[in-house]
């Protein structure tokens, strides 16, 4: 993983590497545009993602965006104590989503992978 800064915010870098069943090597590279605290200040919350993907010849681009929310809401403490009941309580209710993301870039599943209690 790479960092970028900028003066809009951090581009976070990700390049992961997999074998396919039949032999193929697939490489995935992720651009991520993290927010700086300026613009979370101004409202902008939404922080896109443009992933590359080769396997052999073929290239396929994916652009996502992830919501930036503040860095201890309830949603990522659930996450760390395993409440799945509470994680999916708050996305029931509109108060979280599966695509919110720290402000440093990791997704729910990350923050409980590392993080978490079990």
């Amino acid at each position: 993983m790479r960092l970028m800064n900028l003066g809009v915010g951090t581009v976070v870098v990700r390049t992961t590497y997999s074998i396919w069943c039949d032999g193929r090597y697939e490489t995935a590279t992720s651009f991520r545009l993290l927010p700086s605290q300026l613009l979370l200040s101004l409202g902008l919350r939404k922080a896109p993602e443009l992933t590359i993907s080769t396997v052999g010849l073929q290239r396929r681009f994916m652009l996502e965006t992830f919501r930036v929310v503040p860095k201890n809401p309830l949603i990522f403490e659930f996450c760390k104590s395993g409440n799945v009941h509470g994680m999916e309580l708050l996305i029931a209710r509109g108060k979280a989503s599966m695509m919110d993301v720290d402000p440093e870039g990791r997704s729910l599943f990350l923050i409980s992978v590392l993080e978490g209690d079990g």
